[in-house]
């Protein structure tokens, strides 16, 4: 059996947030925050590994919450969720620091299970080859 992942949600829409959670694979666990500073506070209590963050935060852009994340030197995996026609937002999203992107019309657990996991592999492999460069 696979290990349960923890995620946090980073999603200001209390209803896409209830869909977030029903297709919410077996077993995982998850926190909500409904803005970038409630998200911060989230990640200095518990340890999350992967963060699924919407690109459109309220008056906040999720895209610049992952810049912000990164610069800090955030290494956690994160994967930017959007309604939005997310191919095009896709290269930005990564160019930002997103590890994955998923458009919220395809979240069922298969991907987020799926989207998750590999978003894992990828953060630990770019934090080993950021390692390596040093």
């Amino acid at each position: 059996m696979r290990k349960p992942l923890k995620l946090l949600l980073v999603e200001d829409d209390a209803e896409d947030a209830l869909i977030f959670k029903a297709h919410l694979p077996s077993g995982f666990h998850f926190d909500r925050a409904s803005d970038c500073y409630e998200a911060r506070r989230l990640m200095q209590q518990t340890r999350h590994d992967v963060l699924f963050v919407d690109y459109y935060l309220g008056a906040e852009s999720g895209l610049g919450f992952i810049r912000a994340l990164r610069e800090s030197g955030s290494s956690v995996a994160i994967v930017l969720l959007s309604g939005l026609d997310i191919e095009a937002l896709g290269e930005n999203a990564l160019l930002a620091g997103a590890t994955d992107f998923l458009a919220k019309d395809e979240l069922n657990a298969v991907n987020i299970e799926r989207i998750a996991r590999w978003a894992l592999v990828r953060q630990h492999v770019q934090t080993l080859q950021e390692r390596m460069a040093k």
